[in-house]
């Protein structure tokens, strides 16, 4: 339990202030997407079309953040190395 919490306590911080805003816009990027293609393939396909639209939302949201992956490596371990020197 100990482990757990000191794990909580050290990247609570990191998720909620440097990548806050980039899991906010992947995430309503991809729900748009999502939405959007179960609208029109709901008409279709019927309940099929909602399984592939997740699977679509699941793979745009992936790839979402593995684009802005290297924004926010450059923004953590500049971080890091600034607190190293100091």
């Amino acid at each position: 339990m100990g482990t757990r919490c000191r794990n909580d306590l050290f990247w609570r911080p990191w998720i909620d202030f440097v990548t806050a805003r980039e899991l906010f816009d992947a995430m309503v990027i991809a729900f748009l997407g999502y939405f959007g293609l179960a609208i029109v393939l709901g008409h279709v396909m019927g309940n099929n079309s909602f399984w592939r639209a997740f699977c679509c939302f699941m793979i745009l949201r992936g790839s979402l953040l593995a684009a802005r992956l290297p924004r926010i490596e450059r923004a953590n371990f500049a971080m890091q190395s600034a607190s190293k020197v100091a």
